[in-house]
Formats: structure tokens, sequence, C-alpha cells
């Protein structure tokens, strides 16, 4: 991925706790009225996720949608077992049209149309430069296309799939309750969506062990806050009334602990573990001393995981099945 992943007006929050601005104007959006009183008093950042009305298509179509999709081999070569868990689990027809939600490069609907060739491949997104991506690799394969298309208010053409797909894809949605509502009218009566999500960050040390380092050098301190972001469904009771409220049924949940395996010199993994996300954020904005010490921690930190090829990370994901009626 490129030298840094730019702040993201949802995703990324770091806060100095002491100089937190609590008393700014609360937001009046639907997903406001669901905060508690405690987390409108923490920090500004964390309520800041809450001034999103909708996925933020600047974001993923500016630099950093141009950083993930200069990226994508590496993170699709990382996040390569998940996808074809996620696949196993969907449990893909012979025939049919499977929709990917948040294809980003296409890597997981690739992946569709390879074991199961007698479908019709359909991947969605909002980034123009990843699915430019998606759309060179797909090199005009037949019965696959790539769509731009906002998956929380948009409808593809035709809205009749058998399956709908999303191997971390349905986590930046403002209001994910009307998203999955908006989904459940692309599928026939009886198809499923199969979905990846990340579990808690306090389940992920691949990432909270370096925020942590972050915050042992700098005034800085992160939460992942409660709107769209990575971690806005590690919440499996949430995430389960979310479904059901938007209309599905059958509602299933499995946690999947697979590692994320990083091949390449440490070296390699220190680029991946400093220059994107929550701590490539922070670095941008931290002094010269500061930053010299994440690093050489982080450094410690990799040297520590690295087996002469690369390194595993532990991480934890959560599979989500529900059912169209």
């Amino acid at each position: 991925m490129g030298s840094q992943i730019p702040t993201s007006p949802f995703d990324w929050h770091w806060s100095s706790p002491a100089h937190a601005n609590v008393d700014e104007p609360q937001p009046t959006s639907d997903a406001a009225t669901a905060i508690s009183a405690s987390a409108r008093t923490t920090t500004a950042v964390s309520l800041a996720v809450l001034y999103v009305a909708s996925v933020d298509t600047e974001y993923w179509n500016g630099e950093a949608g141009r950083a993930w999709a200069e990226g994508a081999p590496m993170m699709d070569r990382i996040l390569r077992p998940f996808a074809e868990t996620l696949l196993e689990a969907a449990s893909i027809p012979s025939e049919g049209t499977i929709i990917d939600v948040g294809c980003g490069c296409g890597a997981t609907t690739l992946l569709v149309t390879e074991r199961h060739p007698g479908v019709n491949a359909l991947g969605v997104d909002v980034s123009r430069p990843m699915l430019a991506v998606a759309r060179e690799r797909s090199n005009a394969r037949a019965r696959l296309r790539f769509v731009e298309l906002d998956a929380s208010t948009g409808r593809p053409d035709p809205a009749d799939a058998e399956r709908i797909v999303s191997r971390f894809g349905l986590m930046f949605f403002p209001d994910p309750t009307a998203a999955f509502a908006n989904m459940r009218g692309w599928l026939r009566p009886g198809g499923t969506l199969t979905g990846l999500v990340w579990n808690r960050l306090a389940d992920n040390p691949w990432l909270d062990d370096l925020v942590g380092i972050v915050s042992r050098h700098t005034a800085q301190v992160w939460e992942p806050g409660d709107g769209p972001g990575p971690f806005s469904l590690s919440d499996p009771r949430a995430t389960r009334t979310m479904l059901e409220a938007a209309g599905w049924t059958a509602v299933e949940q499995r946690d999947l602990d697979l590692p994320m395996r990083i091949d390449g010199t440490e070296a390699d993994v220190l680029r991946f573990c400093l220059h994107r996300g929550p701590v490539a954020t922070a670095l941008a904005e931290a002094t010269e001393a500061a930053r010299r010490a994440v690093e050489d921690d982080v450094r410690a930190w990799v040297r520590a995981r690295h087996d002469g090829e690369g390194a595993t990370l532990p991480a934890s994901a959560r599979r989500i099945h529900a059912v169209a009626p």
C-alpha cells in the first residue's frame, strides 16, 4: 500500500483526552439518538463518526482510495484465507447471480468466478480507483461485472440475486439497519447474506497492540467510536438486532479466528504496521521524537513475531449469515 493512508472522516479517530471538546453541539441524525449518555460525554472524537450522512464516497475516491488500490496485491494475499472461508460458508450455487458488496479491487469477486464458473458475479463498490483495478484484473471475463454503487441506497440491475457476500465491506454504513434492509431487496426469497466483520479491537492484537504503542509515546488515544468503521459491527448482539430489524431471518454468527500472514522481510512487515489506518494517521501528526519512539517499539514488536520469512499476526473476525424471507 502507499506510504500512508490519509485521515478518514469516519474510520480512524484519535483524540487528546485532556483537550477534548465535549461541549460541541450534538448531531441530530437517527444514529445519534442511539448513543448512550456516557458516550456523549467521553470525547468529541468518538462523536465525529455520527456526522456522516452516507457512505463517504469522497474519501474512497480520493488519495485513500488510490492508496488502497496500490496496496491491493499485498492486502489480498493477507486476506485470502478469509475470502476462501467466506465463500465456503456462503454455499454458492452452480448458477444464478452472486453480489460482492464492498468488492474493493475485486479479489473476492474474482474468486467467486474461479470456483463457480457458472454463476454471474457482480462486484459493487463506491471507490472508482479500486474498481479500476478490479476491472483490469477481470480481463473482460464473461459473467463478471464491477459496478460503482452505494450498497446502502443503490439497487443493482438485475436485483434478483441468490447470494450476497462481503469480505469486510459491511462496516462502513452510517445507518447499517437501513443498508441491510436495502440489500435484502436485492435477493430472491430464500437468498442469503454472508459477510465477514471484525470482532472487537481488543480481540485483534495486530492493531490493538500498535494503537497501544502509539498512545504510550503520544498524547493521543484512539477509540473505534460508534459509527462507520472497521469495528462498527463488532458487537454480535447489536448486529443481530440490526439485521432482524432490517427484515432478515435465521441470523447466525460464528467467530472466525484466522491469522493474518504477512510474508516478507522485517522491513516489509514494519511498513505494513506503520503505513496504514490509525497508526499512520497518528504518526502524521506526531513530533519527530514521538515518531522515532513509536517506530522503534513497533520494530521490536515485529522482530519478536518474525520467523525469517514473515510474521503471523493473530486476528479475530466473525461470520454473519442471514436469510431473506
